[in-house]
C-alpha cells in the first residue's frame, strides 16, 4: 500500500504512531457526546500495559492531585523508532535526536499540532519539523490537518535555540526563505516562534496524554483493561482539557492544573463540540458508556487475567514500526476460546526491505537478493529496471520479471517495495497461533470518524469475533495496520489503503 495516495499528513502520523508499539464523581456543564445528559466533558481510553499497577498520571511526568485516583498505565509499549544508518558524532550536549521524534500538541490549544521526523531520503542529515492547524473546513474528521510550514534543523542539533529557515516547496527562488526561532528544550518539549498563531510550547503526545492511541484511532473493549471508572472519567474530560477547557469539578480542576500542558483558556459551556470530529465524539461515547457500565468485581478479574499472560509467541517479529499485515481465517474451528482472549490460527506478513547501501547498488547497476519468505527464507534477486515505465526495479527478467517501486523510510532508515501504485510487498514471517483480545475489532482506516451505529460487515467495521458469522458467512480478519499491546496480543485490525 502506498500512502502517498492518502491524506499525506494524516497517514503518516497515523502510522508513525499507531505502530511504534497503544471517572466517576461531579456533574458538569457540557453534553456526553452521547446525549446521555450532563456530565463532565471528556474523553480517551487506555491500552493494556505491564505493570497496570503504575498511574497513567505517573506516566505523564505528573503527580496525581488529593482526592482524584490513580489511573492505570496504558502501557503502549511503545519506543522511539532507531536512527537511520547515517549517523555523526553528536557534541557532548547534544540532545537524543530519536527521543524527538513524533508527534506534538500545542500546550492549550491542540488543533495545533507538530510532526517531527528525521528528514527524507534527500534530506537524511536533518530532522524535519511540520507545523499544521486543524482544518476550518473539514470539521467531520478529527484528525484533519492543514500543513502550516516545514522547518529543517540538523540532525546532531544540539539543546537551545536554532534560526530554521521554512522549506519553499518546487521553488527556485534564491531569495531568503522566512525564518523562525525554534527552541529545543531538554524536557523534549519544542517551542515555535514564527509570528504566527502556530507559535507556542509544543509537548509529545507520548508522556504527556493519558492515552495517545484514544487521539488517533478508535477504542475499544480490548482498551480497557486495567482501568478504573475514574480512569475513564479523567481520560475522557482530557479530549477537552487539551483545548483549554475550564472545570468546576475540584478533582478534574486539580488534576489538569498539575498538567504543564494544561491552560485554562475556555469557560465549561463554551467548549464546542464541533472542534472534536467524528472520531473523538466517538471515543468520548464508548468510553462514556463503559464508564456507566463499569463492574469493579469483573475489572479486577480481567486485570488479574491479563497479567498473568505470557508474551505472544512472534512478538520478536514484530517491527517496531510500519505496516504488518495480518489475516485470520474466522469460525469456531480456527479458534480456541482462552478466556480473555482467542488463540487462532493465523499469518503475519512485513514489508520486503533493503538498506540504502544495497539501494546504491542497485543505482549502480547491480543486483541484491532479497528475503521474500521469512517462513521458508526463499530469496529472490532485484535489480534496476531498464525501463522505468513499469516500475523502477525488477525481480527476475524484465520480460516477465514484477516490476516494484521503492519509498525511504526515514524513521527505521529503510526502503519499503510496493507494486500496482498501491499494494505494499509483503513477506510472511509467522504462521501459527496469533493471540486476539476479546473485544478486538477490525474496520477501516478512512471509517474512524463514522459513528458506530452502523452496518457490520467484513473490512469495514466488526468486532472480532470467532462465534457469530457474518451474513455472507465466515469471512476471515485481515488488515495491513496492526495494533497490539506489550505483550504481542491483537486490539485491533485496521486496513488502509488509496
Amino acid at each position: 500500500m502506498n500512502l502517498r495516495k492518502l491524506y499525506p499528513l494524516a497517514a503518516s502520523v497515523f502510522l508513525f504512531s499507531l505502530l511504534l508499539t497503544a471517572c466517576s464523581a461531579g456533574q458538569g456543564q457540557n453534553s456526553a457526546a452521547d446525549g446521555s445528559g450532563t456530565v463532565e466533558a471528556d474523553g480517551s481510553g487506555e491500552t493494556i500495559v505491564d505493570g497496570a499497577e503504575k498511574s497513567a498520571a505517573e506516566n505523564a511526568g505528573t503527580t496525581v492531585p488529593d482526592g482524584a485516583e490513580t489511573i492505570a498505565a496504558d502501557g503502549s509499549g511503545t519506543t522511539s523508532p532507531a536512527e537511520s544508518p547515517v549517523t555523526e558524532s553528536a557534541p557532548e550536549n547534544s540532545l537524543e535526536t530519536a527521543s524527538f521524534i513524533g508527534r506534538y500538541f500545542m500546550a492549550g490549544d491542540f488543533r495545533y499540532q507538530l510532526e517531527l521526523s528525521f528528514g527524507d531520503w534527500g534530506n537524511r542529515e536533518f530532522l524535519s519539523l511540520i507545523f499544521s492547524e486543524r482544518d476550518r473546513e473539514d470539521l467531520e474528521r478529527s484528525r484533519a490537518q492543514t500543513v502550516l510550514s516545514e522547518y529543517f534543523l540538523p540532525r546532531d542539533v544540539q539543546a537551545g535555540s536554532h534560526q530554521a529557515k521554512k522549506r519553499t516547496d518546487g521553488s527556485s527562488s534564491k531569495e531568503e526563505s522566512p525564518v523562525a526561532s525554534i527552541l529545543l528544550n531538554q524536557d523534549g518539549t519544542v517551542t515555535l516562534s514564527d509570528g504566527s498563531a502556530a507559535s507556542g510550547d509544543y509537548y509529545p503526545y507520548e508522556g504527556n496524554l493519558l492515552l495517545p492511541d484514544a487521539y488517533l484511532r478508535p477504542l475499544n473493549s480490548a482498551d480497557l483493561t486495567g482501568l478504573t471508572k475514574q480512569d475513564m472519567r479523567l481520560i475522557r474530560n482530557e479530549f477537552y482539557a487539551v483545548y483549554g477547557r475550564a472545570f468546576s469539578d475540584k478533582t478534574l480542576k486539580d488534576y489538569f492544573e498539575s498538567l504543564s500542558w494544561y491552560r485554562e483558556t475556555t469557560a465549561g459551556n463554551q467548549i464546542s463540540e464541533e472542534i472534536l470530529g467524528g472520531l473523538y465524539k466517538r471515543n468520548i461515547t464508548f468510553l462514556k458508556t463503559a464508564e456507566d457500565a463499569y463492574d469493579e468485581t469483573q475489572a479486577a478479574a480481567v486485570k488479574a487475567a491479563y497479567e498473568s499472560l505470557a508474551p505472544a509467541p512472534y512478538l520478536s517479529l514484530l517491527p517496531e514500526s510500519g505496516e504488518i499485515s495480518v489475516t485470520i481465517p474466522s469460525g469456531p474451528e480456527n479458534a480456541s476460546d482462552k478466556g480473555i482472549y482467542y488463540a487462532a490460527q493465523g499469518t503475519v506478513s512485513v514489508p520486503i526491505t533493503f538498506t540504502p547501501e544495497q539501494y546504491a547498488r542497485l543505482e549502480a547497476g547491480e543486483a541484491v537478493v532479497l528475503e521474500i519468505n521469512g517462513i521458508t527464507k526463499e530469496t529472490e534477486t532485484l535489480k534496476k529496471a531498464s525501463n522505468p515505465s513499469y516500475g523502477t526495479y525488477v525481480f527476475g527478467e524484465e520480460a516477465d520479471g514484477r516490476y516494484v517501486m521503492a519509498d525511504y523510510h526515514p524513521e527505521t532508515g529503510l526502503f519499503t517495495l510496493w507494486h500496482d501504485s498501491a499494494d505494499t510487498d509483503f513477506k510472511p514471517v509467522y504462521e501459527g497461533d496469533l493471540y486476539i483480545l476479546k473485544g478486538a475489532m477490525e474496520e477501516y482506516y478512512g471509517y474512524f470518524d463514522l459513528p458506530p451505529a452502523r452496518e457490520s460487515r467484513p473490512g469495514g467495521y466488526r468486532y472480532v469475533d470467532f462465534e457469530t458469522p457474518d451474513p455472507e458467512g465466515y469471512s476471515p480478519y485481515s488488515g495491513n495496520i496492526l495494533v497490539r499491546d506489550s505483550k504481542g496480543y491483537i486490539k485491533a485490525l485496521y486496513f488502509m489503503g488509496d
